[in-house]
């Protein structure tokens, strides 16, 4: 379903050889704008001022070239693109990746690029999306399908406010284009995470853990060790599903005595997850380029990339098991503000159970809502996220042979300024009739362990 332009295709594109026809309007201020920023020292505060003005010129060309004609409002969405590619080539060419004004402009040129998707007719998507130029990535339905637009008009959006969480315009754009949508309730598509996530992966962990005060690893760290703690016991094999750049890994490499193998559907975040060493990486400094670390040192001993609700046991634990170990499963199986790009989860909470046995552990957290305001029992956000009520969440796991073991109230990060409301829960799988198992309700108390019979 949802895609944008991925920073790996920035390297993809070459630049286009003269063109025969006279430079459009849009390419004139484009060129003019980049001049004026590449003539300013490094050092000045209103070298991104050239940009923010390109910006406002374009918005205005666009609004202005209703009447002119296809052609000249896809020019305008080009020159949008080519001031993105820029951006991001000047952050990967930086030494420092912090810069706020820099970032605010870059968010503001992803605004203004989902801002002139949302807009175009059904030809015009078509058109662009046929241009050898253009950054837009094809979705699974029909070439010509306005829907290729707005997925990736939502892609845009998302990866403004991810980039600045103070533009206002990003919010009530991305805030419209979720009210028009008919599956509203639907999860994102493995396309769509993968390229929202590919989109920041360089810039996640910083933005994660310093800007946004993210505390869900350390959380379901912390939980994991007072398990063993109590069952006097070490984790087998582990599955860090949705492991993203590996952060989670951080804080349960040391409880696990066999295997642990991350599961992502962005390429770049596992890309970041590979260099995940017991000194490096996954929440710590990246590591020296001339560093060289033995295999042992890694913390994943697998990294697969696919969609979550495509895993089973022959494609995940099985291929790496040794001594042809083909009855074993997960020990324990990790989600860490995963759970927020679906909706209903009976899939992948079915699909969990399946990697597991009698006795296994399933630790996870999502956002938190009530059965009054998601009577579903979830809910999409104006963040485009999902929310889960409790209820929801553990008679789904429960229809599924798990019993709740642990269950707490957390804040898994700020946004805004604000925090998070979010929930953890830990189950266990158990092997008796479903059933009987739906017939009995389980009484939860906050922030308590409840001991399960096997």
């Amino acid at each position: 379903m949802k895609k944008i332009p991925l920073l790996a295709v920035f390297f993809c594109l070459v630049a286009t050889n003269g063109e025969d026809k006279e430079r459009s309007k849009a390419k004139a201020l484009y060129d003019e704008g980049l001049f004026e920023h590449r003539k300013m020292p490094r050092t000045s505060s209103s070298r991104w001022k050239p940009w923010e003005n390109l910006a406002t010129s374009l918005l205005q060309l666009f609004q202005n070239s209703d009447s002119s004609g296809e052609s000249d409002r896809l020019e305008v969405i080009e020159t949008i693109e080519d001031s993105i590619l820029d951006l991001e080539r000047e952050i990967l060419r930086s030494n420092s990746r912090s810069d706020s004004v820099r970032d605010r402009v870059l968010s503001l040129f992803y605004c203004l690029y989902g801002q002139t998707l949302m807009t175009l007719s059904v030809s015009e998507c078509y058109s662009l999306a046929q241009r050898p130029r253009s950054l837009l990535i094809k979705t699974s339905g029909s070439s010509k399908d306005q829907a290729q637009c707005q997925d990736n008009a939502e892609n845009a959006l998302r990866n403004a406010l991810t980039i600045d969480a103070t533009n206002a315009a990003a919010q009530e754009s991305l805030s419209t284009l979720l009210q028009r949508q008919v599956n509203v309730h639907e999860r994102k598509s493995t396309e769509f995470v993968s390229e929202l996530f590919d989109s920041f992966a360089d810039t996640f962990d910083n933005k994660l853990l310093n800007n946004l005060q993210y505390k869900v690893p350390s959380i379901i760290g912390d939980l994991a060790s007072k398990v063993l703690d109590t069952e006097k016991r070490s984790f087998h094999h582990v599955l860090d599903a949705g492991c993203g750049t590996g952060l989670v890994a951080r804080h349960i490499h040391t409880l696990s005595d066999g295997l642990m193998i991350g599961i992502d559907a962005s390429a770049k975040m596992l890309d970041i997850a590979k260099k995940c060493t017991k000194s490096y990486g996954c929440g710590l400094p990246p590591p020296p380029q001339a560093a060289e670390n033995s295999q042992d040192n890694f913390l994943y001993q697998a990294l697969l990339e696919m969609d979550l609700e495509q895993m089973t046991l022959e494609n995940t634990l099985r291929p790496f098991v040794q001594n042809h170990e083909q009855q074993e499963t997960f020990d324990l199986i990790i989600a860490a503000d995963v759970l927020v790009y679906f909706g209903e989860l009976e899939t992948i909470l079915d699909t969990f159970s399946k990697l597991s046995s009698t006795g296994s552990s399933l630790i996870f957290s999502c956002e938190r809502t009530t059965q009054d305001q998601a009577p579903l029992g979830y809910r999409l956000q104006e963040s485009g996220r999902f929310a889960h009520s409790k209820d929801y969440v553990i008679d789904t796991a429960t229809s599924k042979g798990y019993k709740i073991s642990f269950y707490e109230e957390i804040i898994p990060r700020m946004e805004k300024g604000e925090e998070v409301r979010g929930h953890l829960f830990m189950f266990v799988l158990k092997s008796e009739d479903l059933n009987k198992m739906e017939e009995n309700k389980i009484m939860i108390k906050e922030q308590k362990f409840f001991p399960v019979e096997l």
